[in-house]
């Protein structure tokens, strides 16, 4: 494509590949492409002052619903009328008082939060200062108290005078009792000591005798009890020998068995003694009486022995208990009489120690009669003291109330501050907010739009008009709800206008209404100094319309091309209309066109056939 641009030469070459498409731009004979596609068609843009949406919408109307702005949406429509009125300036607007809220906003809310925080430091500050001036009034009420129990106790409060010298001598005095009371206490605890030392030497001594004594006692008693046990045994086997005297008629008291007669009859059984071997014979029964006699005999003898030797121990053991009887005895005396000894030595110790007591309880009785006067010149000095230190605690929480009042004084200064810049901010964010609104689409853009949808309108309706002879409209204007509204009418035989939905039109009367906006919005965007094209290209502009309307068309492109040619006329005026058709077979094409192009396509190839001018 070749052209001029404020009367500098121009071209755009495009190609395109299977792969990729390439831009050629050249301005005033200077090649001024770019290594990519994109970016030279940003360099075009940029070059004629103008975007590819405006440049689509001035120089080519195509045939497609995607082109048309009667089907646009709201926002694609708004967006058309927005590349011819730049309502950047009022949208920035908004972004700076939005910007500007947002942060008065923000500063607001710590403003808030310090407000928040302070708030509650302050309600801490008053309970402080509540309970300061609580403490204040009790200290001055415990002051009173105090100052009026004082003076009655002063009233009654007995001062003997200066005692100092005689308190220093009665407390020397008291403590040389004290000092003599201790030694005597030293000297007795010394003797008790002594005491226990020997009592404790002569209980280990009776402990050992004891233990000797014990130990007599238990052999005395064991020999006692073996002899017991042995002459029981020889009182027995002097019993068996006496039984066996008595049983064979003999006397054994030599301890010998002398001569034995054998009895007529047993003395056991009682039967009959024989001379033959029956069991009950003369020699049988001997020989059993002999071996009687003779165990009973060697008991008697050995049991005898024992007893003798037996008795000879016990006498010894009884000997020894006795003796060690007698060394417990002693030593028991021995022990009373020490006893009463140190008894009578601690005794006389104790009545010592008693007496240096009662002399150290009068000195301290002395003592205590001459520290009273003291005493009771310290209680005064005390209470003094006490209503001093009472007065100092009565200013110290005065200060301290003071200070708490000073600081909650300052808090509430700081909060009132607060409070007054949290009102500005809020104020800050109401006015951004009112300004947002009024800088906002429904505010001074809905103005600048609304007056722009008015223009189109007018413009619009001059081609609707041209296109149907005055039979149709199409109104636009912004609502309530900032849409834009398209309402078509259509003309009845009675004359009167009737609202038809878009959707009911005709193909004719849609294409017409379609026509006339788009060139309403050309002309609208020329008027406006964003674009004005020489070319204007249509594709299929006929399509849907008859042969009047066909007709229209035309006329309004001749009066169009008037335009170019008229002085001071503005809007669009293109020097040259080209009409892109599938078909001639309308008869008026050659009357409304200059030129008529043949594009033939035969078995694959295509032949244009070029018209001379009329």
């Amino acid at each position: 494509m070749k052209g001029a641009f404020n009367g500098v030469e121009f071209s755009v070459t495009r190609t395109k590949t299977a792969t990729k498409g390439n831009i050629v731009f050249t301005l005033g004979g200077e090649d001024l492409t770019t290594q990519s596609a994109k970016e030279t068609q940003e360099l075009i843009d940029e070059t004629f002052g103008v975007n590819s949406q405006i440049l689509a919408r001035t120089i080519f109307n195509g045939q497609h619903a995607l082109n048309d702005l009667l089907e646009a949406t709201d926002s694609k429509l708004k967006d058309e009328l927005a590349t011819v009125v730049p309502l950047s300036g009022w949208q920035d607007a908004v972004t700076l008082v939005r910007k500007m809220g947002r942060e008065a906003g923000k500063r607001a809310s710590e403003i808030e939060g310090m407000l928040v925080l302070r708030e509650k430091d302050l309600e801490r500050l008053d309970r402080r200062l509540e309970d300061a001036t609580s403490v204040v009034y009790e200290t001055e009420a415990s002051l009173r108290s105090t100052e009026q129990s004082v003076t009655d106790e002063l009233e009654g409060l007995y001062f003997a005078g200066n005692h100092c010298m005689e308190l220093d001598d009665w407390d020397a005095r008291l403590l040389d009792a004290s000092e003599k009371v201790k030694a005597l206490e030293r000297s007795l605890r010394s003797k008790q000591t002594e005491r226990d030392e020997a009592m404790k030497s002569a209980a280990a001594e009776a402990t050992r005798r004891s233990s000797f004594l014990d130990s007599a006692a238990d052999s005395f008693r064991r020999v006692e009890a073996r002899y017991g046990r042995l002459a029981m045994d020889f009182e027995t086997a002097t019993k068996k020998v006496q039984e066996l005297e008595k049983l064979w008629s003999l006397d054994l008291s030599s301890g010998e068995l002398d001569t034995a007669y054998a009895p007529v009859l047993c003395p056991t059984c009682g039967q009959s003694v024989s001379s033959d071997d029956s069991g009950h014979d003369l020699r049988s029964l001997k020989g059993a009486m002999e071996d009687d006699i003779s165990v009973a005999l060697l008991r008697l003898h050995e049991a005898q022995t024992m007893v003798q030797d037996v008795g000879g121990e016990l006498a010894a053991a009884k000997a020894q208990h006795g003796e060690a009887l007698s060394l417990v005895k002693d030593l028991n005396t021995q022990k009373e009489k020490e006893s009463q000894v140190w008894s009578e030595s601690i005794c006389k110790q104790e009545r010592a120690l008693a007496d240096a007591r009662e002399a150290q309880s009068v000195a301290s009785f002395e003592y205590t009669l001459a520290v009273k006067a003291f005493q009771q010149k310290a209680r005064r000095d005390e209470l003094q003291s006490q209503i001093d230190r009472q007065h100092q605690a009565l200013s110290n929480v005065r200060a301290h109330a003071e200070a708490v009042e000073a600081e909650t004084m300052e808090y509430r200064n700081l909060v009132k501050e607060l409070q007054a810049s949290l009102d500005t901010e809020e104020k800050q964010v109401a006015l951004m907010s009112d300004l947002s609104d009024a800088f906002g689409q429904r505010g001074v853009q809905a103005f600048v739009l609304q007056s722009e949808i008015e223009i189109l309108q007018t413009l619009t309706q001059s081609f609707l008009d041209d296109f149907s002879d005055g039979t149709q409209k199409l109104s636009l204007s912004l609502d309530a709800g900032d849409r834009i509204s398209r309402r078509a009418y259509v003309r009845s035989p009675d004359g009167a206008y009737h609202e038809r939905p878009l959707a009911s039109l005709s193909g004719g009367q849609w294409r017409r209404c379609s026509l006339a906006l788009n060139l309403g919005y050309a002309d609208l965007v020329a008027r406006r100094g964003r674009f004005r094209s020489s070319l204007y290209i249509m594709d299929e502009p006929l399509t849907h319309l008859d042969r009047s309307g066909r007709a229209d068309v035309g006329r309004v492109f001749r009066k169009l091309l008037r335009r170019s040619t008229t002085s001071g006329e503005g809007g669009l005026a293109p020097s040259t209309i080209i009409v892109i058709l599938q078909d001639l077979a309308a008869e008026e094409l050659g009357e409304a066109f200059d030129c008529i192009d043949e594009v033939v396509k035969c078995q694959g190839t295509s032949q244009v056939f070029v018209d001379e001018e009329l």
